[in-house]
Parts: structure tokens; sequence; C-alpha cells
């Protein structure tokens, strides 16, 4: 007997479309890499950056720069939908948490 197999296409396809992963998991996929990506880059950056000066005050130059780098990597990254205002908003909290925890460090 000659070994010859049939494929029906179109449960095929239907398996196929079964197997995809979703839009909505696909964006949370997406955004947890960046969000990784983000915070291995503030990582590394946060141990160069002084956001804190000697004398016990924040370098507030310091701190919007980093801010803006943040929130540059924020909208560049589709994080914020393109929205310069929410990226800066989010970029400027992380910012001044990193400071403050800097500072801490310091003093310990």
């Amino acid at each position: 007997m000659s070994s010859r197999r049939s494929l029906s296409w179109s449960s095929a396809l239907r398996d196929m479309r079964a197997d995809r992963i979703g839009l909505e998991e696909r964006r949370a996929i997406f955004a947890a890499q960046h969000a990784a990506k983000i915070e291995a880059m503030r990582a590394r950056r946060g141990t160069a950056a002084r956001l804190w000066t000697a004398e016990g005050g924040f370098d507030l130059r310091a701190i919007m720069a980093a801010a803006v780098a943040d929130a540059r990597c924020i909208v560049n990254g589709a994080l914020a939908g393109g929205c310069w205002r929410k990226a800066m908003s989010v970029a400027l909290t992380d910012a001044w948490n990193a400071a403050r925890a800097a500072k801490r460090a310091a003093a310990h």
C-alpha cells in the first residue's frame, strides 16, 4: 500500500489560528520587554548620575536630564502611546524616586 497522507487545509489553518496569541497578550509581552530594557538602562545610568549634591540637596539639572532621557525612551517605545506629557510625568516621578533612594543609600 502506498503511504499517502491527505491534508485538510481548512483544519490546518483553523488550528494555526487557534495557536496564535492574542493582541492583548502581544502588547503585554512587548510592554514587559520594553520595561525591562528601560529599567536596565536606568540602572546603568543611575550609578553614573549624581542626582543629589554633597551638601544634601538635589541636583535639579541632573534629575531633569535623566527624566527627559527616560521620557524619550518611553515615547519611542510607544508605552505612553506617543504622549509626551504622560511620558514626562512617569519619567519625572521615577527620577525623583531614584534621587531620593540614592540619597538614602548614601546616608547609610
